[in-house]
């Protein structure tokens, strides 16, 4: 997608620091999420893996989501990350 000229929101680093602080998850699996702006989260039951693209319209976003295993929620843990970085976005 990137390739294609599709533009993702950058996620704070900080984001990425706090998820090896508060999950037992490989190091080099967060460095690669870090990279490509992907954001995580994770239950008994499996692994969701998010991004978003830059806003359009003023208003508008896609999320691009893979579901492992039985995963059955919507990382909604990660909303306050994915929200701060459209405004801080939107604000340059």
């Amino acid at each position: 997608m990137r390739a294609a000229g599709v533009e993702f929101v950058p996620i704070s680093p900080n984001y990425y620091d706090d998820l090896i602080a508060r999950l037992d998850i490989d190091h080099a699996l967060v460095e690669r999420m870090r990279a490509a702006g992907i954001l995580y989260d994770g239950s008994a039951s499996g692994e969701y893996f998010h991004i978003y693209s830059r806003s359009f319209a003023d208003r508008f976003f896609f999320e691009i989501v893979q579901r492992v295993g039985s995963y059955d929620a919507y990382g909604a843990l990660n909303a306050p990350a994915r929200m701060a970085s459209q405004v801080q976005r939107a604000a340059t």
